[in-house]
C-alpha cells in the first residue's frame, strides 16, 4: 500500500512552508528597505555632483570680478552657464547623471511604506533642506552672471555687490555640507538597525575595507577643510594595507580594480601633501588645503575623477543586494578677495550686549570662554555621557541653528561664522529634562587644528550660554 502522510506530518510541512515563506518575505522587505536607503545616498551623491558643476562656474565668476580690482584672473575652468542646463539638478537630457537628483527624489514617495512616519518626516525635512540649498545655488549663478554683464565692475559699489553674492555662495556650500552630514548621520542610525550579523566572506571583507578607505579619505578631507591636525602615519598604513588586501582578492570585477586604482592615487596624493610639494600657480591664492581637498583628493573619491565611491558602490550593487552604499564628499567654496581693500560692509548685526533672557528663561553665562583665532568655527555637538533622551535647541548669536533635536553620541556638525566685532555666543535651550536632569551637551571645537571640549547644562528654568571670543592673528 502507498504510504499516506499522517495529519501531524501535514501540519509540520505546512508549518515549515509558512516559516520559510515568512522568512523569504522578511528578506525581501529588508532588501527593499536597503534599496530605499541607498536611493537616499545616491540622491545625496548626485546633488554633490551638481554642486561641483556650479562650483566651477562660481570660481570663474570670482576670477572675473577680481581682474577689475587688482588681481590677475586665472581661468580655472572653460565652460559657463550657456553650456549647461537651466537646472543642473534636473538635467532632462541626461548630460551629467545616470539618474538626476530630481529623478531620484521621485522614488521617495514609494519608500514611505518601508519606514515609520517619524522617520519619513525627518527624511523629508532633510531632503527639503538640501533641495532648497541646491535650488538657491543653481539660481545665484545666473544672478551673478547677469549682474556682471549688465553693470560696470570698475565701480566699487558693483564690486561689493558681487563679493556679497559670492559670500552667499560660500554660506550655501557650508549649509550643504552641514545638511549632508546631518542626513548621513540620520541614515547611519537606520543602517545600524538594518545590519545583519557580520560575515567573513570575501565580499563582506572587501566592503569592510571599502568603508575604512572611505572613512580615512574623509578624515583627510575634513582636516584640510577645517585645518585640523591629524595623525598621518596611522591612516597611511591603513590605506596601504587595504590596497594590498583588495589586490589579493580572487574576485575579478572591474569596479573592484577601479576602486584599487583610485585608492592608490589617493595614497600618492596624501604623500604629496605631506611632502609640501609646490601647488599650481593658479591655485596659490586659494591655498594648499583648498587645492588638495577640492582638486586632488576629491578627484580620487568622487565620480568626476577616479571615482572610488562610485566604483565601490557599483561593486556592492553587483555583488551584495544587502550592501549599503558610501557617500561622496562635497567641495567647499572659498571666495578669493583682491589684495586691494574694498570696503565690504558686514551684514551681521553687532551684538554689544549679551541677552539675559531668552524664551522666558533666565540666561546663565558660563565662566569659561571659547577663544578662537578664525572667523569660521567648526562645532560638533553630542552627548558625551549616557544617552538619556535629552532634546535641545541651540542658539548662535540670536539664531536657532538646532531646533528640538535629540542629542546622541553621533555629533551634529556646524560651521558658524563669528562676528568680527562685538559679542558672539552659543546658548543651550532645554526642550525636556531627559531621564537624567539637567540637559547636558558636549561642544567640541578646534584651535589651530587641535580639539577642545566644553560642556553646557540647561534645565526648564535656566539656559546656559558660553561666550566665543575671536582673537585674530596678526
Amino acid at each position: 500500500m502507498p504510504h499516506i502522510m499522517s495529519y501531524k506530518h501535514i501540519k509540520l510541512l505546512l508549518f515549515i512552508f509558512c516559516l520559510l515563506s515568512f522568512y523569504s518575505l522578511q528578506c525581501q522587505n529588508q532588501q527593499e528597505r536597503i534599496r530605499a536607503i541607498n536611493d537616499y545616498i545616491l540622491f545625496t551623491n548626485e546633488n554633490i555632483h551638481g554642486m561641483l558643476i556650479i562650483h566651477r562656474i562660481l570660481e570663474n565668476l570670482n576670477q572675473e570680478v577680481n581682474k577689475y580690482v587688482d588681481l590677475q584672473s586665472n581661468q580655472l575652468n572653460f565652460y559657463g552657464n550657456k553650456d549647461l542646463p537651466l537646472d543642473i539638478f534636473d538635467d532632462p537630457e541626461a548630460w551629467f547623471y545616470e539618474s538626476s537628483p530630481n529623478k531620484i527624489k521621485e522614488k521617495f514617495i514609494d519608500h514611505k511604506v518601508h519606514f515609520s512616519p517619524k522617520v519619513i518626516e525627518t527624511l523629508n525635512s532633510l531632503i527639503s533642506e538640501m533641495t532648497k540649498i541646491t535650488s538657491a545655488t543653481n539660481s545665484i549663478r545666473f544672478e551673478m552672471e547677469g549682474f556682471i554683464k549688465e553693470n560696470d565692475l570698475s565701480l566699487v559699489e558693483n564690486q561689493i555687490t558681487i563679493y556679497n553674492k559670492l559670500e552667499t555662495c560660500e554660506f550655501l556650500y557650508d549649509r550643504f555640507y552641514e545638511t549632508k552630514e546631518n542626513l548621513s548621520l540620520f541614515l547611519d542610525g537606520i543602517i545600524e538597525e538594518e545590519k545583519t550579523t557580520s560575515s567573513s566572506s570575501d565580499t563582506d571583507l572587501i566592503i569592510q575595507k571599502f568603508n575604512r578607505i572611505q572613512k580615512n579619505m574623509k578624515t583627510y578631507l575634513e582636516s584640510w577643510h577645517f585645518n585640523i591636525v591629524i595623525s598621518s602615519s596611522t591612516i597611511l598604513n591603513e590605506l596601504q594595507k587595504d590596497i594590498e588586501f583588495l589586490k589579493s582578492s580572487s574576485i575579478s570585477n572591474s569596479h573592484l580594480r577601479n576602486s584599487i586604482l583610485a585608492t592608490e592615487e589617493a595614497l600618492k596624493t596624501i604623500k604629496r601633501y605631506n611632502s609640501n610639494q609646490e601647488i599650481p600657480e593658479k591655485y596659490k591664492l586659494y591655498g594648499k588645503n583648498y587645492f588638495y581637498h577640492n582638486v586632488e583628493l576629491l578627484a580620487c573619491l568622487n565620480k568626476y575623477g577616479k571615482g572610488f565611491t562610485n566604483n565601490s558602490n557599483k561593486f556592492i550593487q553587483s555583488i551584495n543586494p544587502t550592501g549599503f552604499f558610501n557617500y561622496e564628499e562635497p567641495h567647499f567654496f572659498k571666495v578669493i578677495y583682491p589684495k586691494k581693500e574694498i570696503d565690504i560692509p558686514a551684514e551681521e548685526t553687532l551684538i554689544s550686549v549679551l541677552p539675559n533672557k531668552l524664551e522666558e528663561r533666565e540666561v546663565v553665562i558660563k565662566q569659561q570662554i571659547i577663544e578662537v583665532t578664525e572667523e569660521k568655527l567648526y562645532l560638533e555637538i553630542f552627548d558625551h555621557k549616557q544617552e538619556d533622551g535629552d532634546i535641545v535647541s541651540l542658539n548662535f548669536n540670536g539664531k536657532w541653528i538646532l531646533k528640538k533635536k535629540e542629542i546622541a553620541k553621533r555629533p551634529f556638525k556646524f560651521l558658524v561664522e563669528l562676528n568680527a566685532e562685538g559679542e558672539n555666543y552659543l546658548l543651550l535651550h532645554a526642550e525636556n529634562l531627559g531621564e537624567i536632569p539637567p540637559n547636558t551637551i558636549a561642544v567640541r571645537y578646534y584651535i589651530e587644528g587641535r580639539p577642545k571640549l566644553v560642556v553646557l547644562n540647561s534645565d526648564l528654568n535656566q539656559s546656559e550660554m558660553i561666550r566665543i571670543k575671536l582673537n585674530k592673528l596678526n
